[in-house]
C-alpha cells in the first residue's frame, strides 16, 4: 500500500480543483476512478472544502488547507495502484497544480514513524514498551505519556509554507533545498528536473526501513535538504 502526498501553495487550490485533477490525471495513466471530482463534489464543498473521501481507487483522500503552516495539502492512499503509475501520476498532477512538494511512501512505514498515540499500538497489537515516550506536552488533564517519533528519520514535520519529510521518490522546490551541493553528494541519490520542481530518487522503491543504509540514507536526506 502506497501513499501519495502534496503540498501546494497556500489558498492556491479547492477541493473542486484537486478531485477534478485527481480523476483527469488517473484517466490519461488508464486508471478508473470512482469520479471522484462529480460524485463526491457536494460533499467537499458541504465539509468546508476538507477532503476526507474513499473510492475504488484510493482507500483515502485527505486534503484541505493548513493555515497555521500556509500550505495546502493532499494525501491519498492507495490499495493496487503500481509505484510507477502513481511516480507517474505525481508528474501528471505536478503539471497541473501549484505542487510544491510531492513524495511517495510505503504506507505501513510512513504511518508507524509518524504514530505518537499509544492507543494506535495498543489496538493494533503492536509492543511500544522499548520506544522512546514523552509527554504530550498539553496541561492536566489533557497530558498524555507518547510516543516521541522525533529522532524517526521518516517523520513529518509541518513547516510554514511546506512539509519537512523525505521519500524515495520525491518533488521539491529548488528554494528549499539548503544545501544542493550535500545532496548530489550523497551516494547512489540522483537529481532531475520537472517542470519547476527537483525529483530525487535514491535506488529504492520507497523507504521501508528506519535501520541500516536506509535510515542513514534518509537522515543524510533530511540534513541536505532541510538542514536538520
Amino acid at each position: 500500500m502506497f501513499e501519495t502526498e502534496f503540498a501546494f501553495e497556500y489558498q492556491s487550490v479547492d477541493a473542486t480543483d484537486i478531485l477534478y485533477t485527481l480523476d483527469k490525471c488517473c484517466l490519461e495513466i488508464g486508471l478508473n476512478t470512482s469520479d471522484y471530482s462529480q460524485a463526491h463534489q457536494v460533499k467537499a464543498i458541504e465539509e468546508g472544502g476538507h477532503l476526507d473521501l474513499s473510492g475504488e481507487r484510493f482507500s483515502k483522500i485527505d486534503g484541505g488547507s493548513i493555515a497555521n503552516f500556509e500550505h495546502d495539502f493532499l494525501v491519498a492512499v492507495s490499495q493496487d495502484i503500481p509505484i510507477d503509475k502513481l511516480a507517474e501520476l505525481c508528474e501528471l498532477i505536478i503539471g497541473e497544480l501549484p505542487v510544491i512538494q510531492a513524495f511517495l511512501h510505503n504506507y505501513d512505514y510512513y504511518y508507524w514513524q509518524n504514530a505518537e498515540d499509544l492507543l494506535l499500538y495498543e489496538s493494533d497489537g503492536k509492543d511500544h514498551s522499548t520506544l522512546p515516550k514523552k509527554s504530550n506536552g498539553l496541561p492536566f488533564p489533557l497530558e498524555q505519556t507518547v510516543v516521541d517519533v522525533s529522532n524517526n528519520p521518516g517523520r513529518y514535520i509541518l513547516r510554514e509554507g511546506f512539509r519537512e519529510a523525505v521519500a524515495s521518490p520525491m518533488w521539491l522546490r529548488e528554494s528549499l533545498i539548503k544545501n544542493i551541493s550535500a545532496l548530489r553528494e550523497i551516494k547512489n541519490v540522483s537529481l532531475s528536473r520537472h517542470k519547476n520542481l527537483i525529483k530525487i530518487e535514491s535506488g529504492y522503491q520507497t523507504f521501508d526501513s528506519q535501520g541500516g543504509e536506509q535510515g542513514e540514507l534518509q537522515r543524510r536526506l533530511r540534513n541536505a535538504i532541510y538542514g536538520t
